[in-house]
């Protein structure tokens, strides 16, 4: 998906939160399924770690847990079950995430998976967020991927533009 120039433009001025999310969108439809489910879990993963960024407490301590070899709250799993555990993301999205996760494991770490094999479909069949009324059945494994990222996406950076997502404060 393209987008016209005057159309960038006025995304950049009324809504710049959503400024690398349109462009996901148009990275994501020239990619290859293994690329998509992949760029989708990376953008995941990263956004998760805005939220976290966002809620903690600023400091060389936060840099740590975050970034860097063995951070301890360094990988898509850990910032998922982080935050959950402060209330940054709800049961639900913990559950979709995790979904979301293992079907980016499976693209990751072999190189024959691909969104047409039946254990991915039943996987992406699981998945909640990317299903309008009833119309589930129409959806590809990569419509649902997509679309259940996207969610999970659009609200988080939401959030974050109308900080919604506070900072906790130190004890003093």
């Amino acid at each position: 998906m393209k987008y016209t120039k005057e159309y960038l433009e006025m995304m950049e001025k009324k809504c710049p939160h959503l400024m690398d999310h349109l462009r996901y969108f148009e990275v994501l439809s020239e990619e290859s399924d293994r690329g998509a489910i992949l760029i989708t879990a990376s953008m995941l993963d990263e956004t998760l770690k805005k939220l976290l960024l966002a809620r903690f407490v600023e400091g060389e301590s936060l840099n740590k847990l975050l970034n860097g070899f063995n951070a301890p709250i360094g990988t898509f799993s850990a910032r998922i079950k982080a935050a959950r555990a402060i209330g940054v993301i709800s049961e639900e999205w913990q559950r979709e995430l995790n979904i979301l996760r293992n079907i980016r494991n499976e693209f990751a770490h072999s190189i024959t998976t691909k969104l047409d094999d039946q254990p991915i479909v039943d996987r992406c069949n699981e998945l909640q967020l990317c299903l309008p009324d009833k119309a589930s059945d129409a959806l590809t494994a990569r419509q649902k991927y997509w679309m259940s990222a996207s969610v999970i996406l659009l609200e988080s950076l939401d959030k974050l533009h109308k900080g919604e997502i506070t900072r906790i404060e130190p004890l003093m």
